[in-house]
């Protein structure tokens, strides 16, 4: 190899690295994480695989207003019959069945019993609608134009080098040049490719 040509292949690869190093940094700064355009999902809504059931024995009141004023009427001859009947009314046991169900909440159900102006008795039943995902898509938008380069060399005799830049379109279509050169000989390409 003549001093020409050492010379020669000394400023091919000079240039080589001056241009993959400028698009090295050109291509680490456009690099960035996309943010999902789209994301999808498979969901289905189930119910708990079984319910819960939760007694409360003689439950205590949270608050208690008394009435202000309490009306005593003047005595006067009592009607016994209307008098059994309050009296009645009173010790009467109310069953309640108290149902809070939704599509969306599932089953909410209290069953309560009342006599004596209280509550003696609540269960309630729940069964909540769990949100189950089953497959999660994520689609991400492609940047319009992405730079890439490459470059190569013969791995034998390093007679043959290559060189090659252009831009991703749309992360889909692939457009760039290319400059060959074997031995003293070279050559320039215009490339075209697409991503399946």
């Amino acid at each position: 190899m003549d001093k020409e040509t050492k010379w020669i292949t000394a400023l091919a690869i000079f240039f080589i690295a001056a241009i993959c190093l400028g698009f090295f940094f050109l291509g680490r700064s456009s690099v960035h994480i996309p943010e999902p355009a789209e994301v999808k999902h498979d969901t289905t809504y189930v119910p708990a695989p079984y319910p819960v059931h939760d007694t409360l024995k003689v439950p205590v009141p949270v608050k208690e207003v008394p009435p202000d004023t309490v009306y005593v009427p003047v005595p006067e001859p009592t009607d016994t019959a209307a008098l059994f009947a309050v009296w009645l009314d009173y010790y009467t046991k109310r069953d309640y069945d108290l149902d809070f169900s939704s599509d969306s909440l599932g089953v909410f159900r209290v069953a309560a019993k009342v006599t004596q102006n209280k509550i003696t008795e609540a269960i309630s039943t729940i069964q909540p609608i769990t949100k189950v995902i089953t497959n999660t898509e994520i689609y991400y938008k492609e940047r319009l134009f992405q730079p890439w380069v490459m470059i190569g060399t013969g791995v034998t005799d390093f007679k043959f080098q290559q060189i090659q830049a252009g831009v991703d379109i749309n992360g889909k279509w692939m457009v760039g040049v290319g400059g060959m050169r074997y031995d003293k000989s070279g050559a320039v390409t215009v490339n075209v490719g697409y991503k399946f």
